[in-house]
């Protein structure tokens, strides 16, 4: 084909290969060749047949050890995962990195029972409640500032494996703190910290999945998150809902609550190796090859050609094992200079700016509304000495609510709002892939958005038994109806603003490069954490719920304007979107 214009690689080395990669492509699409689909194009996406002249111009091997043979078959990371498959390995990944994401869920939920708590049994002021909260989070927004370039600098595992231990230590440390204001500050702040690099278990998940069953995948870690979101209320129960443990039973929930990233720093320990990607970028291809071997053993050793996304029957005419011998993975190794420049400064470079601000935008609003919906639902549905008349229709209903206690929660009506995250998953899980990612978060975002306003207004509208009693229905009719709708509300709401989260997570992961994608999405995360710092100030008892409800419509139609202005990832491999956007 040198007449068509293939030409071979010169260089002893695998620079340029990207390039030749796409030069080959555009000769075949010229030559009237498909590379996409179920094509039988003898270049499928992302192999490289290499062929490299030594300098008597005769074919010689890719080996660093210049040893001639036939000439290499090179593969790219991207499609070495596609050979991989889905399988058991992938699955210990999830659960060590699912374990995580619960912790993480956990501790964004315990806000709300553990601030009602303390302010009353260490009789804290409404701004101190409101500073504990907070200080989660002023961690966590440090965390991200850290340990995501740190991961791109050293690694996944060994970030993973520290922000998990930190998470650990400090939130048992919480339950073992003297009961003081400025310890618990200190406590929460550096779970916080470990909280920071809830982005990395997510990455590490994505950079070992096929691209074409990455997106529901990706998702199924979220059922973690919704375990451990509905772990949370009968875990207050157990440790708030009896009279005889009330005393000083916020350490207990603590410590229950910290269970499950004690479990995920000892599987990622023995499960969770170093991403193949992050070697291949860093000029370790062989060790990234490795890790892809033993996981196929783990795998079942073979693979089948039809598992394959592109259906070809090339992969295994000398073997069965996806990669036999004289397969070698490309490397995409970054100059030194160029790696030690790609932190959160590049990030607002000319290059990467622009799409870094729509991913800031999407991140801050999202985690506004996340956070603003629990906290806004603990507080319709609890009780305290100092609010005694909210909800009183739910006390006539015995509806769990005890006047003989300082505080308490509706503990059924908050669980079932919590399991509207199921809802809402299954909602991401069946509309990722089918209609995309950007129509997925817009629709959940503007449903969220609308449930999380009427359950505000509702909640605040003194006028509701009036207008009941008007109609010519008797007041105590009116009390479950009211009750009812308010249930349903915050279950929509809590769905629907668990459904886009999911997506944007996933998003967001497949839009950003290797090179930069934890410190891309940690500075995200990070824009998300500030904004989940500022919330519970809005969310003290001062502010009336109606202006809770209008902020909260316009935070998430700041989400959805940003939203569109992201590029689908659908189908396409992994940090192609963020090329088409530069």
């Amino acid at each position: 084909r040198e007449r068509e214009g293939l030409a071979l690689l010169s260089k002893p080395t695998l620079e340029g290969a990207d390039d030749t990669a796409v030069e080959l492509k555009t000769i075949m699409k010229r030559s009237h060749h498909s590379i996409t689909g179920n094509s039988r194009s003898q270049f499928e996406a992302g192999v490289v047949l290499l062929t490299i002249e030594n300098e008597n111009g005769q074919a010689a091997s890719s080996d660093p050890s210049g040893n001639p043979h036939d000439p290499a078959t090179v593969i790219s990371v991207e499609n070495a995962i596609d050979r991989l498959g889905m399988g058991l390995f992938q699955y210990r990944i999830i659960l060590a990195s699912g374990l995580c994401f619960a912790a993480d869920a956990m501790e964004n939920v315990l806000i709300s029972f553990l601030s009602t708590a303390l302010q009353v049994e260490l009789h804290l002021t409404p701004n101190q409640t409101a500073s504990i909260a907070s200080s989660v989070f002023a961690g966590a927004t440090i965390g991200t500032l850290l340990l995501g370039p740190l991961s791109d600098r050293i690694g996944r595992r060994p970030v993973f494996l520290s922000a998990a231990l930190i998470i650990s230590f400090f939130g048992v440390a919480t339950a073992l703190a003297p009961p003081s204001f400025p310890w618990l500050i200190v406590t929460r702040f550096c779970v916080g910290l470990g909280l920071g690099g809830s982005t990395i278990p997510f990455d590490t998940l994505a950079e070992f999945l096929p691209s074409m069953k990455r997106g529901r995948n990706l998702l199924c870690i979220y059922y973690f998150w919704t375990a451990g979101t509905l772990l949370v209320t009968p875990v207050a129960y157990l440790s708030f809902g009896h009279s005889e443990v009330a005393s000083q039973s916020w350490r207990l929930f603590c410590f229950l609550c910290a269970l499950p990233c004690v479990a995920s720093t000892i599987l990622g320990y023995y499960l969770v190796p170093e991403s193949p990607r992050w070697l291949c970028t860093h000029g370790r291809p062989d060790e990234a090859l490795a890790i892809l071997k033993r996981a196929a053993e783990v795998n079942g050793h073979t693979l089948s050609s039809s598992r394959h996304p592109h259906g070809l029957n090339e992969y295994h005419a000398a073997s069965d094992f996806p990669f036999p011998d004289g397969v070698k993975l490309l490397s995409t190794a970054v100059e030194k200079e160029e790696e030690h420049s790609l932190n959160f400064a590049k990030l607002l470079s000319k290059k990467w700016r622009i799409l870094t601000f729509k991913l800031w935008g999407v991140w801050m609003s999202f985690s506004i509304g996340y956070i603003g919906t629990i906290l806004t639902i603990s507080r319709v549905f609890s009780t305290s000495d100092e609010k005694g008349e909210v909800h009183e229709e739910l006390q006539e209903e015995d509806h769990a609510i005890s006047t003989t206690r300082e505080y308490d929660f509706d503990y059924g009506a908050i669980f079932q709002s919590s399991a509207g995250e199921i809802l809402g998953l299954t909602i991401a899980v069946f509309s990722i892939d089918r209609v995309g990612r950007i129509p997925s978060q817009t629709v959940s975002y503007g449903v969220g958005g609308l449930c999380l306003f009427c359950l505000c207004y509702l909640a605040d509208n003194d006028n509701w038994d009036t207008k009941v009693q008007q109609q010519g229905v008797e007041e105590e009719t009116g009390a479950p109806i009211r009750y009812i709708i308010l249930v349903v509300l915050s279950f929509l709401a809590r769905a629907f603003e668990m459904s886009a989260s999911c997506v944007t997570w996933v998003s967001t992961a497949e839009i950003l490069t290797t090179e930069i994608r934890t410190s891309g999405h940690s500075a995200a995360n990070a824009m998300a954490r500030f904004g989940a710092m500022v919330i519970p100030f809005l969310m003290v008892e001062s502010t009336p719920l109606t202006t809770v409800g209008y902020f909260m419509l316009f935070v998430h139609a700041i989400a959805i304007f940003c939203t569109c202005l992201l590029p689908e990832t659908k189908g396409v491999a992994m940090g192609a979107g963020m090329e088409k956007t530069r």
